[in-house]
């Protein structure tokens, strides 16, 4: 896995890359690639976010500080980038195939906290119905434990009055 600060130079890397293609009169629609490149970078600088709050726990003060300050300004880095990029398609005519990326972004996000959501909720269900097995187990042993014994003390009886 790329470690943050390399995705964050090859987003900026990206966006440099669009800019001068751009100002070479290359058409947007040719920089599929890059503009690919910028938003899986983009994601890597996230996802290292949000294991950095998970990591958090195991960090000094001081490294906490400043992994929040470096997380905090890359983010923000991203998001004058983001709203470059968004210029950019603007600019050059394509405002449409920015707003079709945010519709598609925003459906493909939903579509993935749904699964989420549906994998957590099985989860869920599973492990209700290994506790109720496991209950209905100990709840089966436990009148075992007091059937067996009534059993045996009628069945003495029953046969010590027959002798």
């Amino acid at each position: 896995m790329i470690d943050p600060f390399t995705a964050f130079a090859i987003a900026q890397a990206a966006v440099a890359g669009i800019k001068k293609a751009v100002q070479l009169g290359k058409d947007v629609n040719g920089l599929i690639n890059e503009f690919s490149k910028f938003y899986q970078a983009a994601d890597v600088l996230h996802h290292s976010a949000t294991k950095a709050k998970i990591e958090s726990i195991r960090m000094s003060t001081a490294e906490i500080n400043a992994r929040a300050l470096e997380m905090a300004m890359a983010s923000r880095a991203l998001r004058a980038h983001e709203k470059e990029l968004k210029d950019i398609l603007f600019w050059s005519g394509n405002a449409d195939v920015y707003y079709e990326m945010q519709a598609e972004r925003k459906r493909m996000m939903e579509e993935q906290q749904a699964e989420d959501r549906r994998v957590a909720e099985q989860k869920q269900r599973d492990r209700e119905m290994k506790y109720n097995a496991m209950m209905a187990t100990l709840w089966f042993m436990g009148s075992l434990c007091v059937i067996i014994p009534i059993c045996t003390i009628l069945f003495q009886l029953i046969t010590v009055k027959h002798l």
